[in-house]
């Protein structure tokens, strides 16, 4: 044969090595559930790295130099040397214990740290997972895949209880328990551990570099959708613009009939590949029901074929079949980026709006690695025809499926529906109050979550319409978090994300107090720069329609996409006949001509004579009185101030005061004093001295 495309592994050259029995004296279902107490810790560290890797690259607008802790999620590669060999086969607690510490990373500060624990914790958990793989007996890859498989469940389904936050990292309390409990199973893993096992055995068998290169790609692929689509319950709802929960729970039933597809040979078909595809274009293309469905049947697909790829990676070369899934993992997580920050990148136009790039990308190297698996039955048949499952573990992992959807899910989804309450409407029937906020993703200005300070902020400003920037949801480096459902659910209002994550904009949010009628979500002109998001909703505001337009315009210096968006949204404005709120990042100082343009179409400013420098958020209102406005300074939450406004909507109390601002300030007033945050500038005071902190 070609030396060149021919690799033979033998004992001198690529030792494949496989432990018969690790865990002798133990029975299989408590080893199953130790091991899927240690994978349920490994998703929550995975879904976790990227917001502590990117969160340096988004306050700099550019690659900081942190994301070198992303090669954590290659750790496999080690596995190619020796020591790590023998020290994994002999020793995978120790593997497991030095795991802990990414547990607890978010117990210290700054966030360096946090990230450098982080990182250290997925190193050894990826490496020993991606170890049994490659090393494992039949019976202990399975035992792994499916603790993986279980884990994932159990994590997705116990972020859609705690309103898509991660098990772990949203409390100390999370992240001491799981501490605990994976302590104790570590030390009795090691109780039933055999000191006597060392057997090992070589199979050689002759695979060309093409399909080892295919296989160990699939694989990293596949591992790489479970992140990007499937590590938290809400992330294909937002895809399509539907609600997280209940889209959610159907999407984590479909992963659950994926474990269960297993079983069925008809998963290594070519046919069932078409299905996946077609899921996918479904999930990208579809309205938000079949987008759902797709998405859902997608998930199906992907855990339905893990066992294919997975039971083939001991064939390969570990070092170098190592680095290319672990290159083709972490490559398509920065996509996930590019996809978004192309504007900010080196070398962004390649993947602008490229999420059907991306999945374009995915299905082609699975349909090679498909076929690449299939030539290596046929070249191999008797080293590559082993059984997989064993009947016991397979048998412990169905019933500890039965039992996570019945004694978690379930209850969880029996949970989110009985808490679920209309919004309850303000006393007050006669003004609203709103605002506008750039969030930043939801964390604060040293790298960890505000979601707390956010909720308690809002509460205190009593707005009942709010705009929130920055919210893009349930993406890889935000944590897979949904910032909107979260702060919907704590404030108990109704929400919308838009235009859906799947069109690669930063995202628009819209909380409010008052049923929301009609409602559109727009990408806005963009040419240059990066995708404009905005949503118009008309809202029933005491009984009154009135049309609220939540928006963020492009970059300063994409000077064509700011006036073809102000061109877009003055068209907007001109077109409708209900009172407006417009609350927007538009990037433009007043007085400029895309300023003037908005006024020109009927738009007031709610602020025009304050003295602080201007340049994005404002607030605009048509056919509604202005009663208060006062600018709250960010402090230490985000990188931008709150602009809020209160307005009377009801024309006829209007004229009671008859334009006298004095009164209607008396009378309806904003709030003044902030936990977190001070007020830089208040109609009521307009020389109020500017105290900023940061």
């Amino acid at each position: 044969n070609n030396n060149e495309s021919i690799t033979s592994l033998s004992t001198k050259d690529h030792l494949q090595i496989h432990i018969q029995s690790s865990y002798s004296t133990a029975p299989n279902w408590l080893l199953l559930v130790i091991e899927t107490i240690f994978c349920f810790n490994f998703w929550c560290m995975t879904q976790e790295l990227p917001s502590a890797v990117f969160f340096f690259a988004l306050v700099e607008m550019d690659f900081s130099g942190y994301e070198i802790a992303a090669l954590a999620l290659g750790s496999s590669v080690f596995l190619g040397f020796e020591s790590f060999k023998r020290t994994i086969i002999k020793f995978p607690e120790l593997f497991q214990f030095f795991s802990l510490i990414g547990l607890i990373a978010y117990c210290v500060k700054p966030a360096t740290f946090t990230l450098v624990l982080l990182s250290q914790g997925i190193f050894f958990a990826m490496m020993l997972i991606l170890g049994s793989f490659v090393f494992g007996s039949a019976d202990r890859v399975t035992r792994t895949l499916s603790a993986l498989t279980l884990g994932l469940l159990i994590h997705n389904t116990m972020r859609m209880l705690l309103i898509s936050l991660s098990p772990i990292y949203s409390s100390t309390i999370g992240a001491v328990v799981a501490l605990i409990l994976t302590s104790l199973a570590i030390g009795l893993i090691s109780r039933f551990r055999s000191k006597s096992e060392t057997k090992l055995l070589t199979t050689p068998i002759q695979i060309k570099r093409s399909q080892w290169i295919a296989i160990s790609a699939s694989f990293g692929v596949l591992l790489f959708l479970i992140h990007w689509l499937f590590g938290s319950h809400g992330i294909i709802a937002r895809w399509v613009s539907a609600a997280p929960f209940p889209s959610g729970a159907i999407v984590i039933i479909g992963l659950f009939i994926g474990f269960k597809l297993w079983d069925y040979e008809f998963v290594t078909s070519y046919s069932w590949f078409a299905f996946g595809l077609k899921s996918a274009y479904l999930l990208r293309y579809g309205s938000p029901f079949f987008g759902v469905m797709g998405g859902t049947c997608l998930g199906i697909y992907v855990i339905s074929v893990l066992p294919f790829y997975v039971r083939n990676l001991s064939h390969l070369p570990i070092f170098k079949s190592m680095i290319v899934f672990s290159f083709t993992y972490i490559a398509f997580l920065f996509g996930t980026v590019y996809i978004v920050a192309y504007k900010f990148l080196p070398l962004g136009f390649l993947l602008r709006e490229g999420v059907t790039t991306l999945i374009n990308f995915i299905f082609a190297i699975l349909l090679i690695g498909c076929y690449s698996i299939h030539k290596l039955n046929e070249q191999n048949k008797r080293q590559t025809e082993q059984k997989f499952t064993n009947h016991s573990i397979r048998k412990s992992a169905l019933i500890l499926a039965l039992i996570i959807f019945i004694a978690i899910f379930i209850p969880t989804v029996i949970f989110r529906t009985v808490t679920i309450e209309n919004p309850k409407l303000s006393a007050d029937k006669v003004s609203v109050s709103s605002l506008i906020w750039n969030i930043h993703h939801g964390y604060d200005n040293f790298g960890y979550s505000s979601l707390s300070t956010l909720e308690k902020t809002l509460r205190e400003t009593k707005a009942t319409v709010i705009g929130l920037l920055e919210t893009d949801t349930t993406r890889p480096y935000t944590g897979n978090r949904d910032v909107i459902e979260w702060l919907a659910h704590k404030l108990n209002m109704y929400s919308d994300f838009g235009p859906p994550t799947r069109d690669s904009t930063f995202g628009c949010g819209l909380l409010t107090s008052h049923p929301i009628v009609n409602l559109e979500r727009v990408l806005l002109p963009s040419p240059e720069g990066e995708l404009a998001c905005l949503i118009d909703a008309d809202l029933d505001i005491h009984g009154k329609l009135v049309k609220v337009i939540v928006t963020h315009f492009g970059n300063t210096e994409d000077r064509l996409d700011r006036f073809l968006q102000t061109k877009a949204l003055s068209e907007i404005i001109k077109s409708t006949k209900l009172p407006v709120m417009m609350l927007g990042y538009i990037t433009t100082r007043p007085n400029s001509d895309n300023y003037n343009t908005l006024i020109a179409s009927g738009l007031i400013d709610g602020a025009p004579n304050m003295q602080i420098s201007r340049l994005c958020q404002y607030i605009f209102y048509k056919d509604l009185t202005l009663t208060d406005y006062v600018r709250v300074g960010h402090g230490a939450i985000t990188d931008t101030e709150i602009e809020l406004a209160r307005f009377l909507v009801d024309s006829k109390v209007a004229s009671k005061y008859n334009g006298d601002e004095q009164e209607l300030l008396r009378h309806f007033p904003l709030p003044t004093k902030f936990t977190y945050l001070p007020v830089e500038w208040s109609k009521r005071n307009p020389t109020i001295p500017i105290k900023r902190t940061r």
